[in-house]
């Protein structure tokens, strides 16, 4: 280590912490000392790019961690946000409380989430059980139709027929439409 190193060393701010009985300084650039070895903790991701470090057996994301020891949060905020919208700098100017709808318009507007991005299964399970004239959505499928929508699995509620596969547009459009058991009965 050099002189300069131990310098900068000084100067960070770092505040205790206790895990389990085992003390920790985390710093303000979001770094961890383990005091027992003197040893800094192993970083990781969490494979989307937030870092984390496993305390005494638990996974703590530092962004979290940092924010929670060094900035207030009187209003009880729920969300943390990169201010710069880089997940891995973690450092205490960096970090804002935010509510929930505060972060997700700070990433539209930042460019760091596309709607076209979000994940399909939110969207997906978000629409499950709903009811559109005599038809029930089960369950969305991996094939596509025509228009490019997932086709989905749907219970008539007439008569209980489940194989009915169309796209999702077509599904909440025609709320008259009755799946095709119904209307061969009709039909004889």
């Amino acid at each position: 280590m050099s002189s300069l190193d131990i310098i900068q060393h000084i100067d960070r701010r770092f505040i205790e912490f206790t895990v389990k009985n085992s003390k920790y300084l985390v710093y303000d650039d979001g770094s961890i000392l383990r005091l027992k070895s003197m040893t800094f903790m192993k970083i990781q991701d969490n494979g989307k790019g937030y870092k984390r470090v496993v305390l005494c057996g638990e996974n703590w994301y530092i962004h979290r961690l940092v924010a929670t020891l060094f900035i207030s949060n009187p209003e009880k905020l729920s969300d943390v946000n990169h201010k710069d919208g880089d997940k891995t700098n973690n450092h205490v100017s960096n970090l804002e409380w935010c509510t929930r709808l505060t972060n997700m318009q700070h990433a539209y507007s930042t460019g760091l989430f596309d709607s076209r991005s979000e994940s399909l299964k939110d969207k997906r399970t978000n629409n499950i059980g709903k009811i559109v004239g005599n038809r029930e959505l089960l369950r969305y499928t991996d094939e596509k139709a025509k228009d490019g929508n997932y086709k989905i699995i749907v219970k008539c509620l007439v008569c209980n027929n489940v194989n009915i596969k169309m796209a999702y547009n077509d599904f909440c459009k025609n709320k008259s439409k009755s799946c095709k058991q119904c209307r061969y009965r009709r039909q004889q």
